[in-house]
């Protein structure tokens, strides 16, 4: 899975393989490259994850649409709420690359959690974390996409490393 900052380095990455693989239409017959696409919650993407999606629907590469609502910060306090947001938010991506290329591979992404109140921070590996996992493994399910969900951070060549991030 790939990443990069914006549009300029996505596109940097898709020259590349189109020289490497062939061309363009090599690269739409067969995808090689995936990158994690991010709306900037509340309820907005941003230009860079804009660009992104726009090149790889260009190319027909899969993104991995995906929404990290913050529960109590950049989202509603409850998890119903948070759920909710983050639902609107991956659809909303995934019906983007859509619209400008149909039929471009797109990822759900599971990725929303509370914020911790005292200080503000992301919170992973939380009973809420696990069940906002959960809720968006069920969601794309009823969608029939694909599921990606994870976040815990582990050390490269760890146990943990080979499950996080996992297929929901």
């Amino acid at each position: 899975m790939g990443g990069s900052d914006g549009g300029k380095e996505t596109q940097q990455a898709m020259d590349l393989l189109s020289i490497y693989f062939g061309n363009q239409q090599e690269l739409v017959e067969k995808p090689r490259m995936m990158s994690i696409i991010n709306s900037s919650s509340s309820l907005r993407y941003n230009r860079d994850s804009m660009d992104k999606l726009f090149i790889h629907a260009q190319y027909g590469q899969p993104a991995l649409i995906t929404a990290a609502v913050m529960g109590g910060t950049t989202g509603p306090i409850t998890l119903a709420g948070t759920m909710a947001q983050a639902n609107a938010e991956t659809l909303a991506g995934i019906a983007l690359i859509q619209m400008v290329r149909e039929g471009t591979p797109a990822v759900y992404g599971a990725q929303s959690t509370l914020a911790d109140m005292r200080s503000g921070a992301y919170v992973l590996a939380s009973p809420e974390h696990a069940l906002c996992l959960c809720a968006g493994a069920r969601l794309a399910k009823f969608y029939g996409l694909p599921c990606l969900g994870g976040g815990a951070r582990a050390m490269p060549g760890s146990c943990q490393a080979g499950v996080v991030p996992r297929a929901c």
